[in-house]
């Protein structure tokens, strides 16, 4: 079954750019030293907020999770953002349906997964638009996109 997991994280205000640039690492990480087990990691800051961040996180199952929490990537970036993080709050989702009109857009309107790998510079993570997406029609429960799609449009 696929676990969807959210968690809000705050960071302490002198620390929100050395976080922000440490969890942005952690995201691409995850995705790349976990294929598909981690289907999705999305990062995002609070607009009113900066000191706010909420995570969006896809795995294939509960192995794929455990595996997560007891990879040495986990254990690196607990250790060094311990000091950072004063808040952390997450949840666990279970899907009803997936109704969207498009994907979820960053400020250049591209994916946030894409700009992810983008600014990773990894050569084998350069992303198309998935030709097979279907916005604005409902889905029978979650279907994450498959590792390694970026689901967007230009």
């Amino acid at each position: 079954m696929t676990i969807f997991h959210t968690a809000h994280l705050r960071a302490r205000p002198d620390a929100v750019e050395k976080y922000k640039a440490r969890l942005l690492e952690h995201a691409r990480d995850s995705l790349n030293l976990e294929p598909g087990g981690c289907l999705r990691f999305d990062v995002h800051q609070n607009a009113e907020d900066p000191t706010l961040f909420l995570l969006v996180e896809i795995y294939r199952d509960e192995a794929a999770l455990d595996a997560h929490r007891n990879s040495a990537h986990f254990a690196e970036y607990k250790a060094d953002t311990s000091d950072w993080v004063t808040e952390r709050t997450w949840w666990y989702w279970t899907a009803l349906a997936c109704v969207t009109a498009q994907p979820c857009l960053g400020a250049t309107g591209r994916s946030l997964s894409y700009r992810l790998f983008q600014a990773a510079a990894v050569p084998s993570a350069r992303l198309q638009p998935d030709p097979r997406a279907e916005y604005g029609r409902r889905c029978d429960g979650h279907r994450p996109p498959a590792p390694g799609v970026a689901r967007h449009r230009k």
